[in-house]
């Protein structure tokens, strides 16, 4: 998938992702929100898939001796709050052509 490998990069990386392909004056958007272990990764993505800017964001993840992992959700709340304005600050204009968000998790972890 396109956006993950765009992620992934992106945590290596943590610079803003910006691809400069010049897209239809009228092109939509979706706001693709991916709530991951370490955190959740904001992206703008055009309706044909292009990654067009994203944002990875932190989350604390607690480890206890028996092997349990949590995560406080009003962390993830938080989060991704300022994840998306960190992402929408560094691109106003396409705040308005939004119009889908999508949002995946890890198989059963979202509370």
């Amino acid at each position: 998938m396109k956006l993950a490998n765009k992620f992934t990069k992106e945590r290596a990386m943590r610079k803003n992702i910006v691809v400069k392909k010049s897209e239809p004056k009228d092109e939509r958007y979706v706001l693709a929100i991916d709530l991951g272990t370490s955190g959740p990764k904001v992206g703008i993505v055009t309706s044909s898939g292009n990654v067009v800017a994203c944002e990875i964001g932190e989350v604390k993840l607690k480890l206890d001796d028996n092997g349990a992992a949590e995560q406080n959700p009003d962390d993830w709340k938080r989060s991704i709050g300022s994840t998306s304005k960190s992402l929408f600050r560094k691109n106003p204009k396409l705040r308005a052509k939004i119009s889908a968000i999508a949002v995946t998790t890890h198989w059963s972890g979202t509370v």
